[in-house]
């Protein structure tokens, strides 16, 4: 049968489901500052060599050179044989995206820090590093050192820490598509650490972005102001994280100059801040936006920040952008580009060590191909990114790769087998109680079924995901996603 042209289902990845931060800076940043002083008063009298290199780290983690302080750091750690300057390495080279570094030394220090009377500096490095199993692929490993964290926090009356290592239990979780799982862990750091504003504001954003998820809108919008309210004041980067997820949240119920609003405020902070990293992040997020509407005009801007944040060795940073990006330059005839995009990211994800950047630059891969007529390449990049998220416990990235399977499919001509792979996508979005991703699924599906020339179901299927969009508040053609 002959097969009409048709974009593919794969679309820029919907606004709605990019938050910020997902690098863990709002942990590790504090954590190294703070570890700094404490070091610089007990080391400067026994090893006072060591004075101008902690200066140094200092000066480098203030103008955001994380890779410069973790050279000074580890300099520090070869004349003073502590535990501290060892933790703080750690620290910086997991600023730097050195995660397999960061995880020789993070391990190391938790128990000697431990050892010498450390709690705070011991339950800190625990957090950071179950953060650092996240990143390489290990799931058990970093809800086990989480777990640990969390209990010696409570055991020992820390409710700051406790909150923060709530928080990062919750982020796991919703990492991992596990949504309900994330909300409840939020609601337990609510409930058992009352009072602790500033770490509040992270958990009730984070909540947030579970409800958004699961599609409760107007909850997920109550949660990120009241995030907003707590920060303010309180904790810049909270502000900035409540700031930007309220406004992914405008722009997908098609509030699109509060949004802007809302974003410029973070980008304000970011600058106060001096923080170069979330600049470039920030700006890339506003070309996307920018991109639903002026399509290939926006692309420049994009393209410089993900070069701003190459240069800034801002690698967590790139590795998130680039599967975004890929899909808007192929959407605009720019195969070359999106190619070399896609190339660089698969090259740079394996070379960290960052499992979830790898699986979803590999799918921008398999688009890239798919853009060629690769079918057969296209397919084994999709084959290999659903073994591997399946294997990883990342659900959202496997229904990702059904979707390129999708269109490989319809690339084949064999759009009921086409069909079949996007029900199963969607209704692995339903077991996740993820209504939003659900809704664009459900509007695929209804343009496969007008493919293969089931026009009554089609149409059922339209009317089910436009009425379900409405019920959950999606105020925009839901079968757009480049918004």
């Amino acid at each position: 049968m002959s097969v009409p042209e048709r974009r593919p289902e794969v679309q820029p990845q919907s606004l709605e489901s990019i938050h910020l931060p997902d690098d863990g800076t709002a942990l590790i940043t504090p954590a190294l500052d703070s570890l700094l002083q404490p070091a610089r008063r007990e080391a400067v009298d026994e090893f006072p060599s060591i004075r101008p290199r902690l200066e140094a780290a200092h000066r480098e983690l203030a103008g955001g050179d994380a890779r410069e302080a973790a050279a000074s750091l580890q300099a520090v750690q070869a004349q003073w044989p502590h535990p501290l300057p060892a933790m703080a390495a750690g620290v910086a080279l997991a600023l730097a995206s050195d995660w397999r570094g960061a995880l020789t030394r993070l391990s190391g220090s938790a128990d000697r820090l431990e050892e010498r009377g450390l709690r705070d500096a011991a339950l800190g490095c625990r957090l950071n590093l179950g953060y650092v199993h996240y990143v390489l692929g290990d799931p058990a490993s970093a809800e086990t050192t989480l777990d640990r964290a969390v209990e010696a926090a409570r055991h020992g009356g820390r409710t700051r820490l406790l909150a923060a290592g709530l928080h990062e239990k919750a982020v796991l979780r919703l990492r991992h598509g596990r949504y309900g799982d994330a909300r409840r862990e939020c609601e337990r750091a609510m409930a058992e650490c009352p009072g602790e504003g500033a770490a509040l504001a992270q958990v009730m954003s984070t909540q947030g972005i579970a409800s958004q998820a699961l599609g409760e809108l107007p909850r997920a919008e109550e949660e990120f102001r009241t995030s907003l309210s707590l920060a303010s004041g309180a904790s810049p980067f909270a502000e900035l994280r409540a700031s930007v997820n309220l406004a992914l949240l405008c722009q997908l119920t098609a509030r699109g100059t509060e949004a802007l609003e809302l974003l410029a405020r973070a980008t304000a902070i970011a600058e106060r801040q001096g923080d170069a990293r979330f600049l470039a992040k920030l700006r890339f997020l506003r070309a996307l936006m920018d991109f639903g509407e002026t399509g290939e005009e926006a692309l420049p801007a994009a393209l410089a920040e993900v070069e701003q944040m190459r240069s800034l060795h801002y690698r967590k940073g790139e590795l998130d952008a680039i599967p975004m990006l890929v899909p808007c330059l192929l959407e605009c005839g720019k195969t070359l580009e999106a190619e070399t995009l896609a190339a660089s990211a698969v090259s740079a994800a394996e070379e960290s060590g960052y499992l979830a950047g790898l699986l979803e630059a590999m799918c921008a891969a398999a688009l890239v191909h798919l853009a060629g007529a690769d079918a057969g390449r296209a397919r084994e990049a999709a084959c290999s990114v659903l073994d591997k998220s399946e294997a990883a416990g990342q659900p959202v990235i496997a229904v990702k790769a059904r979707r390129v399977l999708a269109d490989v499919s319809l690339q084949e001509g064999e759009p009921e087998r086409a069909l079949e792979h996007l029900r199963r996508a969607e209704r692995e979005a339903a077991e996740l109680g993820a209504q939003v991703l659900q809704c664009h699924l459900m509007e695929g599906i209804a343009g496969l079924l007008e493919i293969c020339g089931r026009i009554d179901e089609a149409e059922a299927e339209r009317a089910a995901a436009q009425a379900r969009a409405l019920s959950i508040g999606v105020g925009r053609p839901i079968g757009v996603e480049s918004e």
